[in-house]
């Protein structure tokens, strides 16, 4: 059974990597390219996602220690 802290530091690890995908696209991402703003939109999607999950996760699910 998985633990927590490995549960989370997963969740946490991919969230990271979306963050800073979003955050690239912000900086350097070509907005008149449709295929890049749309991988954008899904980037966002996924992210708002998963910090949902991790919410619930941490709300709803009662740990063992």
């Amino acid at each position: 059974m998985a633990i927590k802290t490995d549960v989370f530091s997963i969740l946490d690890a991919r969230i990271e990597i979306l963050e800073r995908k979003v955050e690239w696209f912000e900086k350097f991402g070509n907005r008149n390219k449709t295929k890049e703003v749309l991988e954008h939109v899904v980037a966002i999607e996924r992210l708002s996602e998963l910090k949902s999950v991790k919410s619930d996760l941490e709300y709803g699910v009662h740990w063992k220690n």
